[in-house]
């Protein structure tokens, strides 16, 4: 019985390509992801320091002080949004701003106050902080809405950007954020 089971041909398998917008959440979310994983003793008083390659070819340094994210987090806890989430916004909204432009999606100051104001948030004046952050949630949210050839391209220039991308993580040692792997 053995040998009829073993002689039996095998059936492909076949994997099915996920959708393009899986794959640009996918980006997204590789590149927070990097963001996650980091921490900066090496750069005492920082919760995210690093840099990336911009769109253009000039390097752009990512530099979010532990106070200023202390006070945004503090601004914002009326959203209960995990404060890991948000110091990921704060961090990348210079990528994302980039890549918005780019692709035609922006947020202005008044847009962003009012994803503030739907978000529970009152006051009346927003540090510019907060409002960096609701400008990254609103073009995130934007850039989801793109036709299927331009959600090809952002995956691209995502991942490009991704592939740049250098963090200190908290034993001094650089991240390699698109495979995951210390370096």
């Amino acid at each position: 019985m053995a040998a009829a089971t073993a002689s039996r041909p095998k059936e492909p398998v076949v994997t099915p390509r996920p959708p393009r917008r899986a794959r640009l959440l996918a980006a997204c979310a590789v590149l927070a992801a990097g963001l996650a994983l980091t921490g900066c003793s090496a750069h005492p008083g920082r919760a995210v320091f690093g840099q990336y390659t911009g769109l253009d070819g000039t390097t752009r340094t990512l530099d979010v002080s532990e106070a200023r994210f202390a006070a945004v987090t503090e601004e914002l806890a009326v959203t209960r949004e995990n404060p890991v989430k948000l110091l990921q916004a704060l961090a990348l909204a210079p990528v994302y701003i980039e890549v918005g432009e780019k692709y035609g999606v922006t947020v202005s100051d008044e847009e962003a106050e009012t994803i503030l104001r739907n978000s529970g948030v009152q006051a009346e004046t927003y540090s510019d902080d907060a409002i960096l952050i609701a400008r990254s949630y609103g073009i995130q949210g934007g850039l989801q809405g793109l036709g299927e050839q331009e959600r090809a391209g952002l995956a691209a220039d995502l991942s490009a950007i991704n592939a740049t991308l250098a963090l200190t993580d908290r034993k001094s040692t650089r991240l390699n954020s698109s495979h995951g792997r210390r370096s």
